[in-house]
């Protein structure tokens, strides 16, 4: 499917490999099985992480709001309040799409277990 067999895709140093498969001879079907099971965690983590995102983008948003707030109470217009407020959400943007950008070449790895996934199917 992906030009690799499925053994080039198991992580060999993770615990659970150690513990449960290492020495056996699997099938290529018994490793993508294998790879399925061990997917729930990736689950588990992957709905951590959107927690933590959701709580981070309420944190971003106080601080956009404290942002206005600040340029306000120091003697500027509502207008150019806002005009600040809007300013740090684009900068602080912007540097989180370059973070995400540089560090997106690590996707290669989500497109794998899609793929995993409709291998059986």
């Amino acid at each position: 499917l992906l030009g690799i067999k499925p053994i080039e895709l198991v992580r060999k140093n993770e615990a659970i490999w150690k513990t449960d498969y290492k020495g056996k001879t699997l099938s290529d079907k018994e490793i993508i099985k294998a790879i399925k099971k061990d997917i729930k965690t990736y689950v588990f983590l992957t709905l951590v992480l959107f927690c933590m995102a959701i709580l981070a983008s309420f944190i971003w948003l106080f601080i956009a709001v404290a942002v206005g707030i600040y340029f306000y109470e120091l003697g500027n217009t509502m207008l150019i309040s806002i005009g600040y407020s809007l300013l740090f959400q684009l900068i602080s943007m912007m540097v989180l799409a370059f973070i995400l950008y540089f560090t997106s070449k690590k996707l290669r790895s989500l497109k794998l277990i899609k793929s995993i996934l409709s291998f059986e199917k």
